[in-house]
């Protein structure tokens, strides 16, 4: 559709008041850098326009901008907490509502007509419901501890210089609004690239997550998430994996600060850290990288950020999809072009029944050098055994080993809970069809407060603390090896 006017601009009188020695206001100002910059990329003047007289009270002059509205290709609010108390703005927004079913709906495929410019902030549940779940172009920075915040500065300063995060908002602003105008003429959507999740962050790196996400927009990239996540924690479980099952890879961009912990978490999890472990177990069972970014030099401010930071160095080798990158911000953006134009990984299948009856015993690197007596025992009771591999080729052999297997054992006894609990999980997919034989978890090494307690519905638990004598293992595996050999064709 064409429409005579390009973008009706809803806003509260008083976000553009200025003092007595100023003669323009914010909202003046962005429509007139909006204007030229929809200009530069339209390659023609687009017609902006807005209430700029104070009549809303007159009838005939809401008239004029209902009559405007089904004329109007993009609606853009502005909100602040006057806008949210302005029955005129809420007025206009009803009013285009309204008018877009008319006149070519209020979604162009995956685009919504309406933008969202938060100009001073604005608690999210206060949003209108109708733009609740868009997407907000925040101009201005918040402080996570405090909540104090400062907007963009919009004019530029005594010697011409400008806020460039004021000026990269308008940008990206600016943009969005062109490609979708374009496709309301009719120019063809180009075909997407690939859809890549760039997980929510912590305010200190927001700006650091601006750029990655508007140079994949900038190369066609589909980014997710798509709208707020929600500040429930199953809502927001739901929300993630179902964006993560879309997308080809997902990024995690990691600041000083740990961030906001949903309602109903009962472990202390902010939302930053469970994106980042609801993309680690996808990609446990799915072919999908999850890069995680941490700036170089990073010190937390706050202790449970310290605990997640070295969780996850110390267990990123064992959580298969994931690569920790420290390094500048633009060397991240290389590595995800990288990632998104490799050639398509080696698909695994299991193979044709050889006549060999396969263990695998799974450990992590600390502990492979204390598995040699349950390693001599399984080879000796006929099985042959299979370790896990610790170079680039990891994950692949892991996926593989869990096809060919009949049975898994687990060793563990320095490694984290959390890699025992995740590789657990992670039995389940990669395209196995046979049941195990059998699943088993040795326990063994320092006794410790958390192995006397774990339980498992998955897998059989044995408890062996100290050193593990081999004349031990056929006691200590009698019920591992029981199922074992009872399932067709066992090795004795």
């Amino acid at each position: 559709m064409s429409f005579p006017k390009h973008v009706f601009i809803s806003y509260a009188h008083i976000d553009n008041a200025v003092p007595g020695s100023v003669s323009r206001g914010w909202v003046d100002h962005l429509q007139e850098n909006l204007e030229l910059r929809l200009a530069q990329l339209l390659g023609h003047k687009p017609v902006l326009w807005r209430d700029k007289a104070e009549l809303r009270g007159n009838r005939v002059f809401k008239d004029t901008i209902a009559i405007g509205l089904t004329e109007t290709g993009v609606f853009l609010s502005i909100l602040s907490p006057r806008y949210l108390d302005s029955t005129s703005c809420q007025e206009e927004l009803e009013g285009f509502l309204n008018a877009a079913p008319r006149n070519g709906g209020l979604r162009l495929g995956d685009k919504h007509r309406i933008f969202k410019v938060v100009k001073t902030p604005v608690e999210l549940a206060l949003h209108p419901e109708p733009i609740r779940d868009l997407l907000g172009y925040e101009f201005y920075a918040q402080d996570p501890i405090t909540k104090r915040f400062r907007e963009y500065e919009h004019e530029r300063g005594p010697n011409g210089e400008k806020d460039k995060r004021y000026w990269e908002r308008l940008d990206d602003l600016a943009q969005d609004i062109t490609t979708l105008l374009k496709e309301l003429q009719g120019t063809p959507a180009p075909k997407p690239g690939a859809t890549i999740f760039l997980a929510e962050t912590t305010s200190d790196v927001t700006e650091a997550r601006d750029k990655v996400r508007r140079e994949l927009r900038q190369f066609g990239h589909v980014v997710l998430p798509d709208q707020p996540l929600p500040a429930n924690r199953p809502q927001l479980e739901r929300l993630v994996r179902e964006h993560l099952q879309r997308s080809r890879l997902s990024v995690h961009l990691l600041g000083a600060h740990y961030g906001l912990i949903p309602e109903l978490e009962n472990n202390n999890r902010s939302i930053v850290r469970l994106q980042q472990e609801l993309a680690r177990e996808y990609s446990q069972q799915h072919d999908f990288t999850s890069l995680i970014w941490l700036p170089p030099g990073l010190e937390p401010k706050e202790e449970p950020q310290r605990r997640f930071i070295a969780e996850l160095k110390e267990n990123v080798h064992t959580a298969g999809g994931s690569d920790l990158i420290e390094a500048k911000i633009e060397d991240l953006k290389t590595i995800i072009q990288e990632k998104l134009n490799a050639p398509p990984k080696t698909v695994v299948t299991e193979k044709a029944d050889d006549g060999v009856k396969r263990v695998y015993l799974v450990c992590d690197q600390c502990d492979f050098e204390d598995i040699e007596p349950v390693y001599n025992y399984l080879s000796q009771e006929g099985y042959g055994v299979l370790v896990p591999e610790f170079d680039e080729n990891a994950l692949l052999a892991h996926k593989q080993y869990v096809l060919d297997c009949e049975a898994v054992l687990f060793y563990f006894d320095k490694a984290p809970e959390m890699w025992l609990q995740t590789r657990l999980r992670g039995l389940t997919g990669f395209g196995r069809r046979r049941p195990f034989a059998a699943v088993g978890v040795l326990l063994a090494g320092e006794e410790t407060f958390k192995k006397r307690i774990f339980k498992t519905p998955d897998a059989l638990v044995v408890k062996n603390f100290g050193a593990i004598a081999s004349a031990d293992l056929p006691a200590l595996l009698r019920e591992f090896m029981h199922k074992l050999t009872q399932a067709k064709g066992g090795a004795r």
